[in-house]
């Protein structure tokens, strides 16, 4: 069974909230590393597959040694979402190190960012327990630049989709190039998925990087 946590890493049922749609910038050139030791937490809520929940999560952002690179580390839900320095997921990894899921390439954008692109690339993923790499395609579209609220305020956002060949899809509303996370996601899997049927889980920012 394929596992699909974290971006698949950070990190969606409820009524979305209205976004007001903006003119764009130009584009966005560059991803921005959020300050190590910086903290911020999201409200999620799931539903079927996704288990039945409220919560609060807390995520902070640190600096690690990951195969003899330094990677970005992004700590929540007991996991920890490591990053190349163009916000790239390069792997999943437990509190103690143990690699859950290795994504190759790493799984993120296709630099500058701009409303309308899209772009299809094939990947694989190595599960723990499971050492046979098993490939999927990612595709993302970027639909629009709008501002959104959340609990922690009003942002503006690129809002992505997200798609891949496990049947999983994402709507994200991101601040790759300012803040450098993602403002609110929501995940949706299809009656059919292998990973338990159908389901949402809805996350929106609800205390600010500070």
């Amino acid at each position: 069974m394929i596992r699909r946590q974290g971006l698949s890493g950070c990190v969606l049922a409820a009524a979305l909230l209205a976004g007001c749609a903006q003119l764009p910038p130009p584009a966005a050139l560059a991803y921005h590393v959020p300050a190590v030791g910086s903290s911020w937490s999201y409200q999620m809520r799931t539903t079927g597959s996704f288990g039945n929940a409220v919560a609060e999560i807390p995520v902070r952002m640190e600096e690690q040694t990951f195969e003899g690179r330094r990677v970005l580390s992004f700590e929540a839900g007991g996991q920890r979402q490591l990053q190349d320095r163009q916000g790239a997921l390069i792997a999943v990894t437990d509190l103690q190190g143990r690699v859950q899921q290795r994504y190759d390439p790493p799984l993120g954008f296709e630099w500058p960012l701009a409303v309308g692109k899209t772009w299809t690339r094939s990947h694989t993923v190595t599960l723990a327990g499971n050492p046979k790499p098993v490939p999927f395609k990612a595709t993302w579209t970027i639909e629009a630049y709008e501002t959104i609220s959340v609990p922690a305020g009003r942002f503006g956002t690129w809002r992505m989709r997200y798609s891949d060949s496990f049947g999983e899809a994402h709507t994200i509303w991101s601040t790759p190039e300012t803040l450098g996370i993602f403002i609110k996601r929501v995940s949706e899997r299809p009656a059919g998925s292998p990973q338990g049927g159908a389901g949402m889980r809805s996350m929106e920012l609800s205390v600010a990087p500070h």
